[in-house]
């Protein structure tokens, strides 16, 4: 598995972990009342019941992970073609 590889799994990881939280308060609001909309006060009560900052927590961790790993893989090869030149 190459750098650049792992870097994506991260990036992908990051957005299953941000978007996780908005899909779950979504999916667990529509078992209360099927013919009733979701209202913006509403959703933002069963956010908060959801925990969303320990999906954002890890997201962004994995975000600065993501980020590192492709820089590291940038300036390796970088410093490859530097070597070969």
């Amino acid at each position: 598995m190459g750098r650049y590889f792992l870097a994506s799994i991260f990036f992908i990881i990051a957005t299953l972990l941000w978007v996780t939280p908005y899909m779950l308060t979504v999916i667990y609001g529509a078992n209360f009342d099927p013919v009733q909309t979701m209202g913006e006060d509403q959703f933002e009560r069963l956010l908060g019941i959801m925990g969303v900052e320990m999906f954002h927590t890890g997201a962004i961790i994995a975000l600065v992970v993501a980020i590192l790993m492709f820089l590291w893989a940038e300036f390796n090869t970088l410093r490859n073609k530097k070597k070969t030149a």
